[in-house]
């Protein structure tokens, strides 16, 4: 059989969410990634995460980005990167497999302001307190991607600069 064969029983991936992994680094110090607890009465009570959210309708990814970050913690990023990776995982609500596109972010430690409706706190993590409090082992590998470039231990960069604008008219 060819794969025109299955195309009736084929299921397209989803791409509705974006992570984002704001960070600071303090002077001489290792890096800080800012971490979201949910609330108990939400999906996914209590859990510690990144800056994560739906794309909006006819909304660039790179737009998403900034927004959401602007959204979860009242700051417009300093500096915007995408990795070079997604993040992927089986959705039962919409019975298909998702993608998540994945940036960095740079923003100032304080002050945060964190969405109520949403979360219940937020905390700078090291990549060590991460790894204890984070409930997703790839949100923890991406974290490490990005700690890595900013220490210097990574010889190869997988972070890609991206302009922090609306998004809305430019292909770059």
């Amino acid at each position: 059989m060819s794969i025109e064969d299955y195309g009736h029983r084929v299921k397209p991936a989803g791409i509705l969410y974006v992570d984002v992994f704001p960070y600071h680094v303090p002077v001489g110090a290792e890096p800080r990634f800012l971490l979201l607890r949910r609330r108990l009465d939400v999906v996914m009570p209590g859990v510690w995460q990144a800056v994560s959210g739906k794309i909006a309708a006819e909304e660039r990814i790179r737009r998403a980005f900034v927004r959401q970050v602007q959204r979860k913690t009242g700051q417009v990023p300093r500096e915007l990167f995408k990795l070079d990776t997604v993040t992927i995982f089986y959705d039962d609500y919409y019975d298909t497999v998702m993608m998540v596109p994945v940036a960095a972010c740079r923003i100032e430690p304080t002050p945060i302001e964190i969405d109520p409706k949403l979360h219940t706190e937020h905390r700078w993590a090291t990549l060590d307190e991460a790894r204890e409090l984070v409930e997703w082992p790839r949100q923890v590998e991406c974290m490490r991607m990005v700690a890595d470039v900013l220490t210097g231990r990574s010889p190869r960069s997988p972070l890609q600069a991206l302009p922090i604008d609306d998004g809305a008219d430019s292909r770059s």
